[in-house]
């Protein structure tokens, strides 16, 4: 799977992932730390991934539309209980 890792994800994330054998690129790899949602959005279209990330705004179907992505997006906030079998720890 073809994923980007959002700037607000951790650097031992993208290295599991890949590790699995997902084809991970980062915010931060990319220059797009900082860059408006917009622009994250423009990239991951471009690329055809699929956004991991805590920032909920990309929750948000008014803004971005499930069926213009990839894949779509696994948005985690910090509130959001784990998968069923793992704990938060």
């Amino acid at each position: 799977m073809k994923i980007k890792l959002d700037e607000n994800g951790h650097g031992d994330v993208a290295g599991a992932l890949a590790a699995l054998g997902h084809d991970v690129a980062t915010a931060q790899q990319e220059n797009l730390a900082g860059h408006p949602d917009a622009d994250v959005a423009a990239a991951l279209k471009r690329e055809r991934r699929c956004l991991a990330t805590f920032d909920l705004d990309f929750a948000d179907t008014r803004v971005f539309p499930p069926r213009e992505f990839s894949g779509g997006s696994w948005c985690c906030g910090s509130d959001t209980p784990p998968p069923a079998g793992r704990s938060s720890a």
